[in-house]
């Protein structure tokens, strides 16, 4: 979205990308709006429900090229932690 660009460096149609916080929109509120949710879902909002990726940083802070090598350090769906990426790979230091 940000960069329309192929796994093989290749840029398809430069002039639709998209910014950040477009972006952002399209995959949580916008998937609410579409299914009729969005009183409920798509935004942290008191009373929403609230799937939650952590990331490893701040992707506001990034170039567009450099969000694709962003970790996600946690996921928590319907109040529980599903996934820590800590506890997946012990190894790795906190």
């Amino acid at each position: 979205m940000l960069t329309r660009k192929g796994p093989s460096g290749v840029v398809y149609g430069e002039d639709q990308t998209i910014g950040l916080e477009r972006a952002i929109e399209s995959m949580t509120f916008a998937g609410a709006y579409a299914s009729h949710s969005e009183t409920v879902k798509g935004k942290l909002l008191p009373g929403h429900c609230a799937d939650i990726a952590i990331l490893d940083r701040d992707i506001r802070a990034l170039s567009p090229e450099e969000i694709a090598s962003t970790k996600v350090d946690a996921t928590i769906i319907d109040g529980r932690v599903v996934f820590d990426r800590y506890e997946a790979v012990a190894c790795e230091p906190r």
